[in-house]
């Protein structure tokens, strides 16, 4: 299979996990060219033969797994092995189950006490870190960044408001989501605590922890309706190879009336007038600024769509988030 993956890739096959990308026939051609018919390896395998992942040791036997498939045929389920060894092979002289006794109350930590009993939950104090957001942190999504945040904000030594429900997470709102590949000197998000701090104090708290490329700016207090930005200001890095093109194009855009894009997926159409889209577009040297609002199609699908670049070839420059308005 390593020689059928590798003739894939020489034929084209990048990111199939995005069905955008996939293309089975290169898949189709690749197998031919290595005369493996893959149903081979599709069709249904024979336990008691040898098995492509026999030579893994993975603790258990493989006579226990060979139970447990005929087991679950059948429904019938393994008992708890705390309850019942079930002679898997994995524990030994070394390895044994041992049950931990349950805590009694007053062995909890004090932080295991929730914050509404602490805390009157009607009164939180609200604030806005400002932050940037470039290096190699560009190249985390919106969802995987959020996520990397709620795990630095979860460990604060400050009383950080939390949602209620079964899934309790901080309550914090984001800054627009960058695309990723995209950097930002502009981010920030909105944090709520039970007590008020000065900004210094909570900046302090944020950097005890460093997160690479991860630059807190500001912290400001806000309230329940603070403004929320509509439109974003961006310079992009071009190649030198790129400029010139460019700048025919700004000039052709600046002089069109209308120009009409449709964003097209399995469900719906879309079309977006980009010149209300687009506030201002300049270039100087290498640097295209560009002033849009935020409700658009994707960045990428914008530049291509006005400049004439392919969006494989847009990866190539740098691009930065200056400013939200």
């Amino acid at each position: 299979m390593a020689k059928v993956i590798y003739s894939a890739w020489q034929n084209g096959a990048r990111f199939d996990a995005w069905n955008e990308n996939w293309d089975y026939s290169k898949w189709q051609s690749a197998f031919a060219s290595c005369g493996i018919e893959p149903s081979r390896f599709l069709g249904k395998k024979n336990p008691e033969a040898e098995l492509p992942w026999d030579f893994i040791d993975i603790g258990v036997c493989k006579a226990f797994l060979k139970s447990e498939y005929e087991k679950s045929l059948k429904g019938e389920p393994t008992k708890d092995c705390r309850d019942l060894c079930s002679l898997c092979g994995a524990c030994d002289d070394r390895a044994q189950t041992v049950n931990a006794e349950p805590p009694r109350p007053s062995d909890l930590p004090k932080k295991a006490v929730t914050q509404e009993q602490n805390y009157n939950i009607q009164i939180q104090y609200r604030y806005r870190i400002s932050y940037q957001k470039t290096g190699l942190l560009r190249f985390i999504s919106h969802l995987d960044w959020m996520r990397m945040l709620f795990r630095r904000i979860a460990v604060l030594d400050l009383p950080t408001v939390f949602t209620m429900g079964f899934s309790p997470h901080p309550k914090v709102s984001l800054s627009p989501p960058l695309p990723v590949g995209v950097e930002s000197v502009a981010e920030y998000f909105d944090i709520s605590f039970y007590e008020e701090f000065s900004a210094e104090r909570i900046l302090s708290e944020f950097r005890k922890t460093q997160i690479p490329d991860f630059v807190l700016t500001d912290c400001v207090r806000i309230g329940k309706d603070a403004l929320i930005p509509s439109e974003e200001s961006l310079e992009v890095h071009l190649p030198d190879l790129m400029t010139t093109e460019v700048s025919e194009r700004i000039k052709q855009f600046s002089v069109t009336p209308s120009l009409i894009y449709t964003k097209t997926t399995e469900k719906r159409s879309k079309s977006y007038d980009l010149k209300e889209i687009i506030l201002a577009l300049e270039l100087q040297g290498n640097t295209l600024t560009i002033r849009k609002k935020l409700e658009s199609p994707s960045l990428y699908d914008v530049l291509e769509a006005v400049l004439g670049i392919a969006k494989h070839e847009l990866y190539r420059a740098r691009i930065v988030r200056q400013k939200l308005e």
